[in-house]
């Protein structure tokens, strides 16, 4: 039906297109009468160019309402992949039970099952199979196999550029085989999508011939490929600033840290040491140490399902068990008295 109305529209529209630059003569061929008075010829036309109008209308209304039923299908088949993945990997499936065995090859099987399933979303996919590659690529590692390992950690960072294990991997590979280039574009790449601390300190290492004045001018141009993070940037900028004794940066970048992010140890501390050395203003420096020992600690990774903190990543949480539920942590809330002795 949509078809022949297409088709009829089409062919209305050539007609009319065709009655309007012939002659009456050459209109007889399309069937109209043209001994007709000019008013009727004009009322005719008027009519046919009306219905030709209100077909394609119709034609058009059919089209949106077409598009608008694919739509809604595939919102409602995304919110049932959310739903049926939210149980996907489970600590007692077979996935993080071939995890725990150290059979990659398994969790990988069962990883493109549960795609093929629709078990999974195609963004948690890429970054859960990126994880089983890294794993993957440490085990061959291991095992002294040089080929494979390299291998691994590029399809891992190709899939999930943002994973900041693998990118750390595959720079510090790429680094050790001299490709310095090739090391800085791929810590460049994960800082512009996951900034971290690791990722800046990893950054900076590569240059260990840099002075500290050149170590916080390089930090000043890395910091421009991240926009996400802005307080990391201040934060890392203090403290390479403070060890140049560029002490009035320092200070503008603590303030600009302290603007939107509560003060942490590292902060607090290198506050104190301005107090101190810049103003000589001994009281204000021991309120800063005092604040320093009240304060969280910074750049931590955080299980995100029981609050677990640890310095490194992790495959599993040693707390609830859950697979890769680390999360990495600018700012990290010091726990109560009570807290800590439960």
């Amino acid at each position: 039906m949509k078809r022949f109305l297409r088709i009829y529209a089409l062919f209305a529209i050539i007609c009319a297109i065709a009655a309007l630059i012939t002659s009456k003569r050459e209109a007889l061929m399309l069937g109209f009468d043209a001994k007709m008075p000019s008013w009727q010829w004009r009322v005719i036309l008027f009519v046919f160019l009306f219905l030709v109008f209100c077909i394609c209308a119709k034609c058009f209304v059919m089209w949106l309402n077409t598009i608008k039923q694919t739509f809604l299908r595939k919102v409602e088949s995304t919110e049932n992949v959310k739903v049926n993945c939210d149980a996907y990997p489970k600590n007692d499936g077979v996935f993080c039970e071939c995890v725990r065995k150290d059979d990659w090859d398994g969790a990988l099987a069962d990883l493109e099952e549960a795609k093929r399933k629709k078990l999974i979303l195609r963004e948690e996919y890429a970054l859960i199979k990126a994880v089983v590659l890294y794993q993957m690529a440490l085990k061959e590692e291991k095992n002294g196999n040089i080929h494979a390992y390299p291998r691994h950690l590029v399809s891992a960072n190709e899939l999930a550029p943002s994973f900041v294990p693998a990118a750390l991997a595959l720079a510090d590979f790429y680094l050790k085989e001299g490709q310095k280039i090739k090391a800085a574009k791929i810590l460049k790449d994960v800082w512009r999508k996951n900034p971290t601390f690791d990722v800046a300190k990893a950054y900076l290492a590569l240059y260990p011939d840099d002075t500290a004045v050149e170590r916080a001018q390089r930090m000043e141009s890395f910091a421009l490929y991240n926009a996400k993070l802005p307080g990391l940037n201040s934060f890392i900028k203090a403290g390479l600033n403070m060890k140049a004794k560029l002490y009035d940066k320092a200070k503008a970048e603590l303030d600009l840290f302290l603007i939107k992010n509560p003060a942490t140890k590292k902060v607090a501390s290198l506050m104190a040491i301005y107090e101190e050395k810049v103003l000589h203003n001994q009281d204000s420096a021991l309120n800063w140490k005092k604040r320093a020992k009240k304060s969280g600690r910074e750049c931590l990774w955080v299980c995100k399902y029981c609050g677990k903190k640890s310095t490194k990543w992790h495959i599993f949480c040693n707390e609830c068990y859950h697979f890769n539920p680390f999360e990495w942590k600018l700012c990290v809330a010091r726990k109560r008295g009570r807290e800590r002795r439960k």
